[in-house]
């Protein structure tokens, strides 16, 4: 029931369908899934390498290290299969999606509903949330002042969006990570750690692990003004 509810070609089917009505044509919007195994490997990595305490900016307590301790976020959410496959791989306090499309969020809160009438997780279950709103717009939701680990399937985005993203990412805390598709944030804020290509729905895709490596102060005006 799970795989039914976050199935892509029931996201692309709801994601069409709205912006054919709304004659939206930002390709930002065209509608592609992770797969789960890149995911889940990518999330590993984190846990296991990058996230470990000491390690990089991770600070003294790490990323990912302790049950219901960090926040997901997953912008330009989709159907829900990241947050509700974070929910699932990893015991964090909270997994949230913030989606612009309205037919994508209730589809969300389907499987968000379905993942809660299922069985526990092994480590336990995160709340698990979603949100409509535009991802660049703080005001409307502030994943920036709560996120430890964000995921962005950025593939599509042009360079205008992927620039509002990394200015708004600028406020993310020191220690922080961000996996974007295809290309990294375009930010002096952050290091790249890794990049590996994976296999999406659509075909190969370069994932890109990157940590935030200021502080939440330290974003550029210039960025702010983005």
């Amino acid at each position: 029931a799970l795989a039914d509810a976050c199935a892509e070609k029931r996201g692309k089917l709801v994601s069409r369908r709205e912006r054919d009505e709304k004659r939206l044509r930002a390709s930002s919007l065209v509608y592609g899934e992770i797969e789960f195994a890149s995911f889940a490997s990518t999330l590993a990595k984190i846990r296991d390498v990058f996230g470990k305490p000491g390690a990089g900016a991770s600070g003294a307590a790490g990323v990912m290290q302790a049950p219901f301790a960090d926040v997901f976020y997953d912008l330009g959410s989709g159907a829900g299969r990241p947050v509700v496959a974070a929910a699932a791989l990893h015991p964090f306090a909270r997994c949230v999606g913030v989606e612009l499309l309205h037919g994508l969020v209730e589809a969300s809160r389907d499987a968000a509903a379905v993942f809660a009438a299922g069985p526990d997780p092994p480590r336990g279950r995160p709340d698990v949330a979603f949100f409509e709103a535009d991802a660049t717009d703080l005001g409307a939701h502030d994943w920036a002042a709560a996120a430890d680990v964000v995921f962005a399937n950025s593939t599509c985005f042009d360079d205008a969006l992927m620039e509002a993203v990394a200015a708004r990412a600028a406020r993310l805390r020191r220690g922080a990570f961000f996996v974007t598709l295809t290309r990294p944030l375009p930010s002096r804020h952050f290091a790249v750690l890794d990049s590996e290509l994976y296999q999406m729905s659509w075909g190969g895709a370069t994932v890109y692990l990157q940590q935030k490596i200021s502080a939440a102060a330290d974003s550029d005006p210039e960025d702010e003004a983005a």
